[in-house]
């Protein structure tokens, strides 16, 4: 494997630095289909390797190349997509907890009287930054 170093990155317009590139950089995401009869799945990712289904709205998110610890940063979002009534009012929350090698979600579907259960959301959509181990 060759190494290519240097310090600055230019377009013959704008220069970045690289280590904004390197640093800036989203070292992880995906998009994950959490409704599926078969279980969740990966429809599109970078650095994911697998979800685990570990019953209704609880999944882990596997990563192919480790963080370097758990302080690391992560963007989550979840959308519902199966609406079973005609009340515009839902919403869907992701409550993570992380390691280095994944991240552990628990979706929570709320209905517009606040009451929260266990649900496979729809989509996931999950981005994270930091260190690679």
């Amino acid at each position: 494997m060759s190494t290519l170093t240097v310090s600055n990155i230019s377009d013959s317009t704008t220069t970045v630095g690289t280590s904004y590139v390197i640093n800036g950089s989203a070292k992880a995401w995906g998009f994950i289909v959490g409704w599926h009869a078969s279980g969740p799945t990966i429809d599109g990712s970078n650095n994911l390797s697998s979800v685990t289904d570990n019953g209704t709205g609880n999944h882990t998110i596997n990563y192919t190349n480790s963080m370097s610890n758990t302080n690391y940063a992560y963007h989550l979002t979840t959308s519902q997509l199966r609406f079973t009534s005609t009340s515009t009012n839902h919403r869907s929350h992701g409550y993570p907890v992380v390691s280095s090698s994944s991240i552990t979600i628990q979706t929570i579907f709320v209905t517009s009287n606040g009451v929260g259960t266990a649900s496979d959301i729809g989509d996931i959509n999950l981005t994270l930054f930091g260190d690679l181990a």
